[in-house]
């Protein structure tokens, strides 16, 4: 209702102007510093959604893996010196042997 002094709800102008202002801080209200991703899912279809958060636990799962296979690796090529170190002792132990 409008009345012949002017409108009866002056703040909704004053929270439109304090919107306009601000459209960072309106963008933002509601989810926080999620508001990107939340208006990105809702544009995108149920299938894309599905990927997206299939490569979200893929790639740090596939990171790990790749990290504990290349550990692997390195502990046995350092178990194949040490067999080699042994190989190259025992012959050099038993001269100590004599020679004692």
């Amino acid at each position: 209702m409008n009345t012949a002094a002017g409108n009866t709800r002056p703040y909704l102008d004053r929270d439109r102007a304090r919107a306009g202002s601000s459209g960072i801080v309106e963008f933002f209200s509601h989810q926080g510093v999620w508001s990107p991703g939340v208006k990105l899912f809702r544009a995108l279809q149920f299938r894309t959604k599905a990927l997206c958060v299939s490569l979200a636990f893929l790639v740090p799962l596939c990171t790990l893996q790749y990290r504990y296979v290349k550990d692997r690796y390195s502990t046995i090529g350092t178990t194949r010196l040490e067999v080699q170190g042994t190989d190259y002792v025992q012959p050099v132990l038993e001269w100590v042997k004599l020679a004692q």
